[in-house]
């Protein structure tokens, strides 16, 4: 398991890649993507500005507030970010899943991961 710190410095390192492909990927969208990290009880609420930039990155929980949401366990979101773990084979493998709008996730997360 990943620690806390470990988890927080890949959101940060998230939200620096949305920052820098957004603009090209999902401006004019304006939605928000809610990222939980199952093992740590803990999670990351993504507000994307219209203009394709992180607008708010608040730790929290509320999936209700968000327009598409990824889970997944702590070691599995370290190694997306670290590039260690490929996206595609841990959502194929069932290590990182997806709720509500998957059109949303695949406005910013492609780009990044």
């Amino acid at each position: 398991m990943a620690t806390m710190e470990e988890a927080a410095n890949a959101m940060q390192t998230m939200v620096e890649k949305i920052n820098e492909v957004g603009p090209f990927s999902s401006a004019d969208w304006g939605g928000s993507i809610q990222f939980v990290i199952s093992d740590l009880n803990t999670g990351w609420l993504l507000k994307m500005a219209m203009d394709g930039t992180v607008e708010n990155c608040e730790e929290k929980i509320d999936e209700d507030a968000a327009d598409g949401v990824l889970e997944m366990d702590s070691d599995t979101w370290v190694g997306i970010n670290n590039k260690t773990v490929p996206p595609m084979e841990a959502y194929t493998e069932g290590k990182m899943k997806s709720r509500k709008s998957d059109e949303a996730l695949m406005k910013v997360l492609p780009a990044t991961m």
